[in-house]
């Protein structure tokens, strides 16, 4: 007698336009919409089903009237290097649980035309709370980046921060590359780029390695940079292939996994070759 197969629980995304109220770190509350389901080529690219959702530049202390004509609009971000950039993203998971539905607007054929090249995720409440504060109150966030900077500045000239930085680099001295490629990478990625693309990034490191530890002489530097830029240039065609995911975050952790490898092989003073070849 043949088994009965389970289904997996099928995700169930928002539906065009829902209207959710978010809190924001401050105690208020900001407002964000459902515009459209991606198409069926768009769905190809991606994966698997994704809605659109786009920042609303309306901030309160209560859940704001639906007729407000804000709630319609899309926040443009100003703050700091955005460029009137749409505040756009594209999700494939419901919204988080402190997420409230407060009702829906019909999307206007405007909305349903909309593009986007983020697949961030539900991530416009802090980028809504910036914008706010870049518009109604730069001067106390120009002052408080200036004292942050000031304190990490003051911190790396005392003999803690020296002696923290010695010992991170005893630590990367004795990681050898057989020691990297049984590293797992990118765990914390899941509200940051598409699930597809996270194995791909690992076998990428890791045919890296493999053929970093196939060399005679990793220090031979006609030997190892042919593999090392290979390295990146996938990266570059698997960012063009997958909606430019690598943004911030994972820009970050990708250059320091990469120069991990680099000093692994002996090589001093290439600390940013990835900036070589990377298009991201």
């Amino acid at each position: 007698m043949s088994k009965k197969r389970v289904k997996a629980n099928k995700i169930i995304l928002p539906s065009p336009g829902d209207v959710f109220l978010m809190p924001l770190w401050d105690g208020r509350f900001g407002v964000c919409r459902v515009l459209r389901e991606n198409t069926e080529s768009e769905r190809v690219t991606h994966g698997e089903p994704y809605v659109l959702v786009a920042g609303s530049p309306w901030i309160g202390d209560r859940a704001p009237d639906l007729n407000d004509k804000r709630i319609r609009q899309i926040s443009l971000l100003t703050h700091h290097s955005w460029q009137k950039d749409p505040d756009l993203n594209w999700v494939s998971e419901p919204p988080p649980d402190d997420f409230q539905k407060i009702g829906t607007i019909k999307p206007s054929a405007s909305d349903k035309r909309k593009q986007c090249l983020s697949s961030g995720g539900w991530s416009f409440a802090d980028d809504m709370l910036a914008q706010w504060r870049w518009d109604h109150d730069r001067e106390a966030v120009l002052r408080e980046e200036a004292e942050e900077e000031a304190n990490i500045i003051n911190y790396k000239q005392t003999q803690e921060y020296r002696d923290t930085l010695q010992r991170q680099l005893e630590i990367r001295d004795a990681i050898t590359l057989v020691q990297l490629r049984k590293k797992k990478r990118f765990s914390d990625w899941k509200e940051y780029a598409p699930d597809r693309v996270i194995p791909v990034c690992r076998a990428i490191f890791r045919e890296t390695i493999d053929s970093l530890i196939a060399l005679a002489d990793t220090r031979d530097e006609s030997l190892v940079m042919p593999i090392f830029q290979k390295c990146i240039e996938r990266l570059n065609d698997l960012d063009e292939t997958n909606e430019s995911f690598i943004e911030t975050t994972i820009r970050e952790e990708l250059c320091d996994e990469f120069s991990e490898i680099v000093y692994a092989c002996g090589l001093r003073g290439h600390e940013q070759l990835a900036d070589r070849w990377r298009e991201w």
